[in-house]
């Protein structure tokens, strides 16, 4: 894509190029939507362990507690 920017001709607007932006509430849901996918994964990697995914995640086992009850994930 950027080569194909790079290449475009000055002053030439190709709307088909480029991605269509996503509305905020599609960003948030995308985010959610990664964050739920990768508790499923760490859960699973570290056999439910809270303070090894806490951990993992950067956060404390109250936010990570929090998390789980947001998506209802329980290992």
């Amino acid at each position: 894509m950027i080569e194909r920017l790079l290449y475009m001709p000055r002053g030439r607007s190709d709307a088909g190029i480029l991605p269509e932006p996503l509305s905020i509430e599609a960003e948030k849901e995308t985010a959610e939507q990664a964050e739920e996918e990768m508790l499923h994964r760490l859960m699973g990697e570290y056999e439910g362990n809270i303070s090894m995914v806490a951990r993992k995640m950067q956060i404390s086992r109250n936010t990570l507690y929090k998390k789980l009850r947001k998506y209802d994930i329980w290992h």
